[in-house]
């Protein structure tokens, strides 16, 4: 869990732009009152099926 508040905040702004580009920063009330987790990746890999216009991903976490 992301404790310091800063570095909180960075993650779900990152996050939402990710979701909603274009969309204000969150303030810091907002921010106070949610949570993030960062979770490690140990692998990622994914196809595309051009026709289905569909892209499928797996991945493996670090335990």
């Amino acid at each position: 869990m992301i404790e310091d508040l800063e570095e909180r905040k960075r993650a779900l702004d990152d996050f939402n732009q990710c979701l909603r580009p274009g969309a204000e920063e969150l303030s810091m009330e907002a921010v106070s009152k949610c949570l993030a987790v960062e979770i490690a990746i140990a692998e990622m890999t994914g196809r595309q099926e051009i026709e289905k216009k569909r892209t499928y991903w797996r991945y493996r976490f670090h335990p």
